[in-house]
């Protein structure tokens, strides 16, 4: 941590330099609760600014009209065959019709 904070301040903000910050805080028991909500924050900052970027020019849903269109959402991991991932989805996506 103790070069996390120097990089930080010679490079700039990224999103990769303040997540190492904001998990190496965590087991820093020099840190308070405090600066440790403030890194994470910083980092929810950083993410907001990159998403905004990427979403640039991108569809939006606020021409879908809720009552007519249908939200399709997809699941995708290699864990859903032999994993305690799959134990917790199958019931989610049962109740949303997608397992047999």
């Amino acid at each position: 941590m103790d070069h996390l904070k120097p990089a930080i301040a010679a490079l700039g903000p990224s999103v990769q330099l303040q997540t190492l910050l904001a998990a190496a805080m965590n087991y820093d028991d020099r840190t308070t609760p405090a600066q440790q909500l403030e890194a994470h924050r910083m980092l929810g900052r950083l993410h907001a600014v990159a998403a905004r970027s990427v979403g640039e020019g991108l569809p939006t849903l606020k021409g879908i009209d809720a009552g007519t269109s249908r939200l399709r959402v997809g699941y995708l991991s290699a864990d859903f065959r032999d994993h305690p991932v799959a134990m917790f989805i199958e019931p989610a996506a049962r109740g949303r019709g997608v397992v047999g």
